[in-house]
């Protein structure tokens, strides 16, 4: 009677008993003195979580009751990339160390704004946070591993004997010219520089101080940010826009592992043309071509970060695009130019084609994209792959995001033509991001700079249209969410 029942399928079903526990928070609040903004942001959040398990309930009664096998759906979120913290008694002391630090963030921003080396205290907090927030899972040490220490990137990373072996080699074993191949998915998707990461830090140091320069170097990115975001906004403001970055669950779940330089440097590269173009100043264009060479060499979703960048900065209309268009041209040529030298010298000094190694990594993930599935009739692996993307989207991005994306949508103005230019080119992004991600979802960790260009383009504006009081009232939720997360799952980052 019932074809295909095994413990995920039964798993799936069983969440429809906490379909109850959302329902029941709403219904206390309006009982609550709380702030009308705060009890919105919650309201919202419950109901997200309320349509997931909702979800989740769905697909497992149509797997239970059917005999089709749907790649990734027995996973669905959290049972995909989640497991329970088992480490969390070991990590009790850091857990109560981050509660300490939500409940006073307050006096801490207040702390760092009054100093007079704001920029270090700064970064300061940002290492000591991401270590707190990986001890969760197990203590100090072992908490803080998790992907340093994977078997498969590790082996990956032994392949070669030396780095211009390790780039000569690249395209070839992802097309399966050379063997043995690689072990992790990871090394396929990404270019040879992020596997050239791997292969100098793991043979030097143990997965332990890995993590630890990868905190030391991810945690660069706030100071950057701020540097940046105080060129415009008044430190209170800036301040407080950098924290609830800094505060998104996708950066403290990924912020100690390889993916984090990827996100420092994509920050560094979109502060630099932040201030290029609204000062017009073209040194910082160059700058940025430096860093974004960087970025390209550790990660292929570089490529929709440089129109990610100049898009989501543009505070001006649909009906001025020309002016901006022609505020930005220099910019992009002079990034294009430099990104173009930088492919040619790389092959010539590495044998390492950057845009042949792209491409081989298309081809070896495009029987999970969206146009192969359809073509092939998988139409639930579709539907299931584009859910997750959303769920798994959200998740990372936290209350504030979401309050941030519903505000946006309500307030938009009737006439498209009125509407802000970065406000369309965010509504594109997520659309693309969901349509075209690969795989069953996992959004988080090869996008998760994405949430970073979110806020910093918007919360800025989208702070200053609030009190002070209702600012923290939001940073404060946004990281509960996130210690929430760290607490009963951990995500093996």
């Amino acid at each position: 009677m019932f074809p295909n029942v095994n413990l995920l399928n039964i798993l799936l079903l069983c969440s429809g008993l906490l379909i109850p526990v959302p329902y029941l928070i709403a219904q206390r609040l309006p009982k609550w003195q709380m702030n009308e903004t705060l009890k919105n942001v919650i309201c919202y959040w419950l109901n997200f979580l309320f349509i997931i398990i909702l979800f989740r309930v769905l697909i497992g009664s149509l797997l239970i009751v059917t005999p089709m096998e749907l790649s990734g759906i027995a996973k669905f979120y959290p049972i995909r990339i989640a497991y329970p913290n088992y480490g969390l008694f070991q990590g009790l002391p850091f857990v109560i160390f981050c509660f300490v630090i939500l409940a006073h963030i307050e006096q801490i921003c207040n702390f760092i704004s009054g100093h007079s080396f704001k920029y270090f205290i700064l970064y300061v907090f940002s290492v000591i946070l991401l270590l707190a927030v990986g001890g969760i899972h197990g203590g100090l040490i072992d908490g803080n591993i998790g992907i340093a220490n994977a078997t498969d990137h590790l082996a990956d990373a032994s392949l070669n004997r030396t780095l211009t072996d390790l780039f000569v080699t690249h395209t070839d074993r992802i097309v399966g010219l050379i063997n043995p191949s690689y072990h992790a998915p990871h090394s396929s998707s990404h270019p040879a520089g992020s596997l050239a990461y791997w292969q100098i830090i793991s043979h030097h140091v143990s997965p332990f101080i890995f993590s630890i320069i990868n905190v030391l170097l991810f945690s660069l990115a706030f100071p950057v940010m701020y540097w940046a975001l105080h060129k415009r906004f008044d430190h209170v403001i800036t301040l407080q826009s950098v924290i609830a970055c800094l505060f998104i669950p996708s950066m403290l779940i990924y912020g100690r592992s390889d993916d984090a330089v990827y996100y420092s440097l994509a920050v560094t590269v979109m502060a630099f043309i932040f201030v290029a173009v609204h000062e017009k100043k073209y040194v910082f264009t160059l700058l940025a071509g430096i860093f974004f060479i960087g970025a390209m060499n550790f990660s292929y979703a570089s490529i929709v970060l440089l129109p990610a960048i100049f898009l989501f900065n543009a505070n001006l209309t649909m009906t001025k695009s020309w002016q901006y268009i022609r505020r930005i041209t220099p910019h992009i040529l002079i990034l294009l130019t430099i990104i173009l030298i930088a492919i040619i010298m790389e092959m010539k000094i590495t044998k390492f084609d950057w845009l042949a190694a792209f491409h081989a990594s298309a081809q070896h993930n495009k029987d999970s994209n969206i146009f192969s599935l359809l073509a092939h009739g998988r139409y639930a692996e579709v539907i299931n792959h584009r859910i997750m993307a959303v769920c798994d989207f959200l998740i990372f991005a936290g209350p504030l995001l979401l309050y941030l994306f519903i505000s946006l949508f309500k307030n938009r103005r009737k006439t498209p033509s009125d509407w802000q230019i970065k406000n369309v080119a965010l509504m594109l992004m997520l659309f693309v991001l969901v349509i075209n991600s690969n795989g069953p979802g996992e959004i988080s960790r090869p996008w998760g700079s994405l949430f970073l260009l979110i806020g910093f383009f918007w919360l800025p504006e989208f702070f200053i249209q609030k009190n002070q009081i209702t600012r923290f009232l939001l940073i404060q939720a946004q990281f509960a969410w996130a210690l929430i997360l760290q607490v009963f799952l951990n995500f093996s980052w």
